[in-house]
Parts: structure tokens; sequence; C-alpha cells
């Protein structure tokens, strides 16, 4: 955890993915010092199909289907591109 710079009143948590001791997929989650409950994460990986970075955002609540919302966000980038 640390404190948000841009936003002094956040904390920032961080989970991560590893594959093959890299990391795969990070998540920074944001709490109000206030009440310390979790709001919103946003995840970032790589697009290896094309060397792209991609960031979604979405509700803490959603945390444990990060795995699907990694897969879908894929699916979905990769449905829209033509080859």
């Amino acid at each position: 955890e640390r404190s948000d710079h841009v936003y002094p009143d956040l904390m920032n948590r961080y989970y991560w993915s590893e594959v093959n001791g890299e990391v795969a997929v990070l998540f920074e989650c944001y709490r109000a010092r206030k009440n310390n409950q979790l709001k919103d994460c946003k995840g970032y990986f790589l697009l290896e199909e094309f060397e792209a970075y991609v960031e979604v955002g979405f509700s803490f609540n959603e945390m444990t289907h990060w795995q699907g919302i990694v897969e879908h966000t894929k699916r979905f980038i990769l449905s829209k591109v033509k080859k």
C-alpha cells in the first residue's frame, strides 16, 4: 500500500499475477483513508498479439473475477481489430 500522490485522501493497494516469474497482470485498487473500504481498481496487462498495453477499470467487488475480466477484455479487443 502507498499514498496516492495526486489524491492524498486515497491509499493504493496492489495485486498481481505472475507467470514464469514475470508479472503478467497488475491491479491497482483505491481505498479512502476515512472508511478503509476498497472502491475501484484498474488492471494493466499486455495484449501480446499487438504488443499493446491495456488498462481496464472495474469495481473492487469484481476483483474475484479478475481472470474473466482480463480474458473478456482481450477477446473484445481482438474481435474489434482487423487483422
